[in-house]
């Protein structure tokens, strides 16, 4: 058989929303494309990309219309899998990677990605979600996490049973290019906050309205990006208390917008990395965040910290702001050489890519061979 000149890899999503994994493949589409044949595969046809940014060489959709149409989307893939033979599959997100593990064959390396805590974000909301889990992972399977904080949630509630890795995620270079040292704000203005993420309970929204609440006017104004369910509640608690807080909707281009503001807040109660934090911090903003072990990891501990159980935490860090100009000056300095350093795009798809090699090396090899850890 003659031999390819790059190497299939067949990779399942659930959709192509405007969610973090969602967004950092797309990114990565164009690069991995040098590189490998992408067979690109999605439960659903959602999509909130054109269709040019979306780079494979075929793409397909399952058609997944609920729980029961789980098996006949495992056949779907399984006759994609038998057809291309790929050198690798790759799923990202839990239904994704549910259905990967039940249609790849044992004679296929098979990596599925954590992008968040699952014990909050799966198992707790759907109680078929974990045996699912445990009884579809065997050892044969890889993981990559996207945090360390995320792999050792996995590992408390499934147990690491095969290969583990954390790739940290990569920041997109048009946040690197728009950087700036952030945190003066204008003499007698309001500081100028934004906030970026779908509005969904676990971002934690109704919170940091209450904790703007209890700043006095005049010293901070707030706009949210994002859109989901909370839009009515949180529109009608603003309007309610006539609070300087906007909810802007979705935007497709946010490097470009928080150059227009002074500091990023994210008061999330969990997160699985907090890519948005990072783009924040790539693009020259100080950060508020919740005071959440993943939130320290990502941020190596440079930023304001709150307690997002307590709207007066947040609240006092924000009434203190006017006076730490040079504080947050100095963060904002010390985010953008963070992100440089962890979270350029080239060096996440060097260790990608060496994963990738580890474990499409020929069987006797991949016993022994082990991919990155973390950064």
């Amino acid at each position: 058989m003659k031999p390819r000149p790059r190497p299939r890899i067949v990779h399942v999503i659930d959709s192509l929303g405007r969610g973090g994994a969602e967004t950092l493949l797309v990114g990565l589409l164009p690069l991995l494309a040098a590189h490998y044949e992408i067979i690109l595969v999605t439960l659903t046809a959602d999509s909130d990309f054109p269709p040019e940014a979306v780079v494979a060489a075929e793409r397909h959709c399952l058609d997944f219309t609920g729980f029961k149409s789980l098996p006949r989307c495992v056949l779907a893939l399984r006759r994609i899998i038998r057809r291309v033979q790929p050198d690798l599959v790759r799923s990202q997100l839990f239904l994704s990677s549910i259905v990967a593990r039940l249609a790849t064959p044992a004679s296929i390396p098979l990596v599925f990605s954590i992008h968040s805590a699952m014990s909050a974000d799966a198992y707790g909301k759907n109680r078929h979600a974990l045996p699912l889990e445990r009884l579809t992972y065997r050892p044969r399977h890889s993981v990559i996490a996207v945090s360390n904080e995320a792999l050792a949630d996995f590992d408390r509630h499934v147990g690491i049973k095969g290969k583990a890795f954390v790739l940290h995620n990569a920041v997109d270079e048009a946040f690197f290019s728009g950087a700036r040292a952030a945190g003066d704000g204008m003499p007698g203005e309001p500081i100028r906050l934004v906030a970026v993420g779908n509005l969904k309970e676990a971002k934690n929204y109704p919170f940091l309205v209450q904790a703007v609440r209890r700043v006095p006017a005049g010293i901070v104004t707030l706009d949210i990006y994002g859109e989901g369910h909370l839009r009515g509640p949180l529109e009608a608690e603003i309007a309610r208390h006539r609070l300087p807080v906007r909810l802007m909707g979705k935007s497709g281009d946010i490097p470009a917008l928080l150059g227009g503001y002074d500091a990023f807040v994210m008061p999330s109660l969990y997160e699985g990395f907090g890519i948005a934090a990072a783009e924040a911090m790539a693009a020259g903003l100080p950060m508020l965040l919740s005071d959440l072990p993943v939130l320290r990891e990502i941020s190596h501990g440079n930023a304001i910290f709150f307690d997002p159980h307590d709207p007066e935490s947040l609240a006092a860090s924000l009434r203190s702001l006017p006076e730490r100009t040079g504080e947050l000056r100095a963060m904002a300095e010390r985010g953008i050489a963070i992100c440089r350093e962890y979270y350029r795009r080239d060096a996440y798809l060097a260790k990608l890519m060496a994963l990738y090699a580890g474990l499409m090396a020929p069987a006797p090899d991949r016993a022994g061979r082990q991919g990155p850890t973390a950064d």
